[in-house]
């Protein structure tokens, strides 16, 4: 019976470090005043930008394209950080109408419909939620621009 515990905690002893490991599945890259900026996070934002790149960049280059990508990224999702912390300081917000009137203007500008935009977003590899996030960050940074301005 003492050799059967025994056996089992040596066991479990080995096995739980690697366990454990298994658990951390992102990490930190940046910090914002109080926000951090995930690698999971530049991952997501990245991932249309990064898989465009693997597809059109030689082997022997990618590394390197792919590393100045990411770097981009996270400028990109900083630069997002701050200008959400001050417009909610400033106490700005954008409604979704002025997110359906951006999205209008797109269409309207691109002589599209939204079916035809939908199915370049698929091709992108971003969903239409994802790309009204895009537009209402873009609304929200000009108005806080305006506001400063």
């Amino acid at each position: 019976m003492t050799r059967t515990l025994l056996s089992a905690f040596l066991v479990l002893s080995v096995l739980l470090p690697v366990g454990s490991l298994a658990n951390v599945v992102d990490r930190s890259v940046a910090i914002v005043n109080e926000d951090t900026i995930t690698l999971s996070e530049v991952n997501e934002a990245g991932k249309a930008f990064f898989k465009k790149i693997s597809d059109e960049t030689p082997a022997d280059r990618l590394p390197e394209t792919l590393e100045k990508a990411r770097l981009t990224v996270i400028d990109k999702l900083i630069d997002k950080k701050l200008v959400i912390q001050e417009a909610k300081k400033l106490n700005i917000q954008v409604t979704d109408q002025e997110v359906d009137n951006a999205l209008q203007r797109v269409l309207a500008n691109n002589q599209t419909t939204m079916e035809q935009m939908r199915q370049e977003l698929r091709y992108m590899g971003l969903t239409e939620k994802q790309y009204r996030e895009e537009l209402r960050e873009q609304v929200l940074s000009s108005k806080l621009i305006n506001h400063e301005v």
